[in-house]
């Protein structure tokens, strides 16, 4: 199942997935294999948000997966486990609630997803983030209103 905005500047998508090959599918720019290593179905859900510079990723899982991967090149990416339920390693690290993976797109890596995780993901793509800001400017002119110039200055001065 998939869930789109209309708005062309940010993406909003969901997707349930009932195996893990197609949950791997839907993790785009991570090029990831996912192996199930526990008995029984597979549920699980990708949500993501992606305004072409950063996509923010929530992933729900509820199998034990052996999983291996890499972003592109010129991506970093952040994980933060919100939820793990059983043992879980990190390129041969365990992997625990107070602890933060870091990837990029210069190495690839293998994780041992527990019984059941939650994984907040936000990956950064700078090349898109550059192109973002160009388009913005380009578009200052339509910002013009004494209304969006009052919230722009006050955002400035934060």
């Amino acid at each position: 199942m998939s869930v789109n905005t209309s708005d062309a500047s940010a993406r909003y998508r969901v997707f349930r997935c009932h195996d893990a090959h197609e949950q791997a599918a839907k993790l785009q720019g991570w090029h990831q294999s996912y192996w199930q290593l526990s008995a029984g179905a597979f549920e699980g859900q990708v949500s993501s948000i992606d305004t072409g510079g950063v996509c923010i990723m929530l992933e729900r899982l509820n199998q034990v997966l052996l999983q291996r991967g890499a972003l592109p090149p010129g991506c970093v990416a952040v994980s933060v486990p919100l939820h793990l339920a059983g043992h879980a390693m990190l390129s041969g690290r365990r992997s625990h609630l107070q602890g933060l993976h870091v990837f990029s797109g210069a190495d690839g890596f293998e994780y041992l997803s527990p019984d059941t995780h939650l994984l907040l993901n936000v990956q950064i793509y700078p090349q898109g983030l550059a192109a973002a800001r160009l388009r913005s400017e380009e578009h200052t002119s339509e910002l013009q209103s004494r209304l969006h110039l009052v919230c722009r200055l006050l955002l400035e001065k934060k």
